[in-house]
């Protein structure tokens, strides 16, 4: 390296807790940098080893893309290097959910707007991070993706603040994506249990196992496309992983949702489905490996023909898709009596008001959560003449 060989001084600055220090890059460029330690002598030595590590940081000539580029990949996420060099605590988990926003940033910004990520980050101005928003907001909605993604970017900025690379941060007072809740309406159990009897509406049985896991299980979409034989133990299910769907670029298989694994007990109606495709499938091997694409014209074809068989549910069942099916799972669970508890850790669910006190509880063990396995049998095996259909937020 051309630049600083050696950091000799430390200091604070503007009232900060933390160590700072300059020196000057391969390029001649003067910069400063944070330690990220509060005592003199120790940031005095994880200054010297930023100095040897150097091309492994953020540079202060820094473009908007580079920076999204540095966060895509966990080995050269930042904030992973720094707590790496300075032992500050820092999960992988937490920096795989970093990777997964940063590549929705990257995808949705090449598309709409690629003439802002070619820009130097010390020239953003918050006028292009309301555009930002306005774009993730329209292209996804006020949903938790987008609060993420929006907050993944703000990180950004904090780190390369905290790295000495920009003065001020443009985020900071800068309100966050507002999270609106859709309101769904469950699809009614009899309605559920009518399309499961009706294998003659799909294409194959493999269409046919696929809805019906998704219908009871409340599984998301991308963590049923996770399912290997290898995750199913006794009529047990771990749910370690989802798959990660960019057009163009190859699949891969990623943490679940907020990387949390659980692991429950299935209804013996999903079991039962499951066998129908488990057969000749390896260990490891997708249990399910259908087209995305192929998705939604299945779901078409079941939305015309229930809808002919229950046409006082066809407000209902018109907006029935996957993710409306782990929606109605939920409602109707609770309104058959099951414990709303036991529901959130079954469904892993995050954003029920009425389950909030959750967070006070530990672990379930998965056998704990078996009566919500038979409440979705009995559910679904139930007479058909119980037609109450629930709107909830």
């Amino acid at each position: 390296m051309n630049g600083t060989k050696q950091v000799k001084n430390v200091y604070l600055r503007n009232g900060r807790k933390t160590y700072y220090f300059r020196y000057t890059d391969a390029n001649g460029v003067r910069c400063q940098r944070n330690t990220n330690s509060t005592k003199k002598k120790e940031a005095l030595i994880i200054a010297n080893q930023i100095i040897g590590n150097e091309d492994s940081y953020l540079s202060p000539r820094l473009t908007l893309s580079n920076m999204i580029a540095q966060y895509e990949n966990l080995e050269t996420n930042p904030r992973r290097r720094m707590a790496l060099t300075d032992g500050s605590a820092y999960s992988d988990s937490y920096g795989s959910l970093q990777t997964r926003y940063a590549k929705y940033l990257d995808d949705l910004l090449s598309k709409k707007m690629p003439s802002l990520l070619s820009r130097q980050i010390n020239s953003i101005r918050r006028a292009d991070l309301h555009k930002i928003k306005e774009i993730i907001v329209k292209e996804k909605g006020h949903c938790r993706t987008a609060q993420l993604m929006y907050e993944q970017l703000r990180r950004m900025f904090n780190q390369a603040l905290s790295d000495g690379i920009l003065e001020k941060n443009i985020t900071d007072g800068e309100r966050g994506i507002s999270y609106k809740r859709n309101n769904r309406k469950a699809v009614a159990p009899e309605v559920l249990a009518e399309i499961i009897d009706h294998k003659d509406w799909f294409d194959d049985d493999k269409s046919w196992a696929f809805f019906t896991v998704l219908a009871t299980t409340g599984l998301r979409l991308s963590e049923a496309l996770g399912i290997t034989p290898s995750r199913i133990n006794n009529g047990v299910l771990t749910v370690d992983r989802q798959l990660q769907y960019m057009p163009g670029k190859k699949t891969t298989f990623i943490p679940p949702k907020c990387g949390i694994t659980r692991v429950i007990p299935l209804s013996k109606i999903t079991i039962s489905a499951l066998e129908v495709v488990l057969l000749k499938k390896r260990k490891n091997q997708p249990v399910f490996t259908i087209i995305r694409s192929n998705i939604n014209p299945m779901f078409k074809t079941i939305r015309t023909l229930a809808s002919e068989v229950f046409p006082q549910y066809k407000d209902s069942i018109i907006s029935m898709t996957s993710h409306a099916l782990r929606h109605s799972l939920n409602t109707n669970l609770l309104i058959h009596g099951s414990n709303p508890i036991l529901v959130a850790e079954y469904l892993s669910w995050k954003h029920q008001e009425l389950i909030d006190m959750q967070q006070n509880y530990t672990h379930f063990v998965a056998m704990n959560l078996k009566p919500i396995a038979d409440a979705i049998d009995n559910m679904f095996i139930e007479e058909k003449n119980n037609q109450t259909i629930v709107s909830f937020k």
